[in-house]
């Protein structure tokens, strides 16, 4: 994400974006782990057995 940026003149500058680069990142794999965990979340619910809403829907079939 830093590779289009405008070159870093000096340390301080590289350093800075160095640390912005990984705090891209960071925020990047939580965000992606935040929809993984929903996702087995979502997909563990609805196949367990013991689940109220399935009872319920198999109930009304």
């Amino acid at each position: 994400m830093v590779q289009n940026r405008a070159p870093a003149r000096t340390d301080a500058a590289r350093k800075r974006w160095v640390c912005f680069s990984n705090l891209e990142v960071i925020v990047a794999l939580v965000l992606a782990w935040l929809v993984n965990m929903a996702m087995v979340i979502m997909a563990s619910g609805s196949e367990h057995p013991e689940v109220a809403e399935c009872r319920m829907i198999e109930e009304q079939s």
